[in-house]
């Protein structure tokens, strides 16, 4: 394994170093996105950042505890992908939403831009345009790219590079393509895998919203078979299930309608898909990335589908060791 690279608060190398380190990186609402260190180097060397190059595996120190008994230091910092979640996408003034156009990495530019000079996208075109894309309101820069490269079938890249000798260096974000790793269950995979068929869930949600008795907002959902969500009735009788959601305090209908639609993605029937007792040195499971899929059939036909949602790197011993969690997994 190449050397982790240490930085100065202006993010130009101090040097060399290898140390041992846990990172967890991961979807917004699914990882801390963090990092923890051991080390004595501190003693010697202060430093601000750390980055591994072409990785993602760096970040900012903002935890440094140490104690008289021992010269270890355990230092805690967020990675690239965890600063990215503390700022916030707002609507520009006087408008409901944030509206992006263009190609998937000039949005990203866009996104990125109060984080710029370190963050930066990549110039060429991702292969995929947006169009009159909303962002949802005052979410983070992370969560908002991700929604975005999701809805369009990519996943995002994060890696840091110096691009000249002497230069700070540049935490370059890019869309790429979604992978899938598909097979038959316990056939074409060999992984071990559980599957849960959870029934107990919703198809129809009435959502309220501003207004009193007969005046109030009223919207109608419904899911049919294949979890798809409308406005026209799928099932009906003693198969139909309804959830009430409140929402009095919405600001408009398109918001209560926006809203009850999340709320019923959450409340749908679920086909949950477990990687059991996973090898860490499957290079088909760590060669999947954040936002990556794993798709399997299982016996009677069903096909389920779930996104890696965290990665966790264990550096030690000059080697890496990556496990994945993918959602619906424990």
């Amino acid at each position: 394994m190449q050397e982790f690279i240490l930085l100065n608060n202006t993010f130009h190398e101090i040097g060399p170093a290898f140390i041992d380190a846990d990172f967890e990186a991961g979807t917004s609402k699914d990882s801390t996105n963090d990092f923890k260190i051991e080390t004595n180097l501190i003693n010697s060397i202060e430093f601000y950042a750390l980055y591994l190059e072409g990785t993602e595996l760096g970040g900012i120190i903002n935890v440094d505890k140490s104690t008289n008994i021992t010269d270890l230091h355990s230092i805690q910092g967020l990675t690239w992908r965890g600063i990215l979640t503390r700022h916030i996408v707002e609507p520009p003034a006087g408008a409901d939403y944030k509206t992006v156009s263009g190609d998937l990495n000039a949005v990203i530019a866009e996104l990125i831009q109060p984080l710029s000079p370190l963050y930066t996208a990549k110039s060429t075109s991702a292969g995929h345009t947006a169009t009159n894309y909303k962002i949802n309101r005052y979410v983070n820069i992370l969560a908002a790219i991700e929604k975005l490269l999701s809805d369009s079938g990519y996943r995002l890249k994060i890696e840091a590079v110096k691009e000249a000798a002497g230069e700070a260096i540049k935490i370059i974000l890019s869309a790429v393509p979604q992978t899938t790793l598909a097979g038959t269950y316990n056939s074409d995979l060999y992984i071990p895998m559980e599957f849960t068929k959870d029934t107990s869930g919703y198809n129809h949600i009435i959502a309220a919203g501003r207004g009193e008795l007969a005046a109030r907002e009223i919207v109608n959902l419904y899911a049919d078979a294949e979890g798809n969500i409308g406005t026209t009735q799928y099932f009906t009788g003693i198969e139909e299930s309804t959830y009430f959601y409140d929402y009095s305090n919405v600001e408009s209908l398109e918001e209560l309608e926006k809203s009850a639609r999340e709320e019923l993605e959450k409340l749908l029937n679920k086909k949950v898909l477990k990687i059991a007792g996973q090898d860490e040195q499957d290079e088909r499971l760590t060669a999947l990335e954040i936002g990556d899929k794993v798709r399997a059939t299982f016996p009677g036909g069903d096909v389920v589908e779930a996104a890696v949602i965290q990665k966790i790197y264990t550096v030690a011993n000059r080697a890496i060791k990556t496990q994945i969690k993918i959602e619906g997994g424990e």
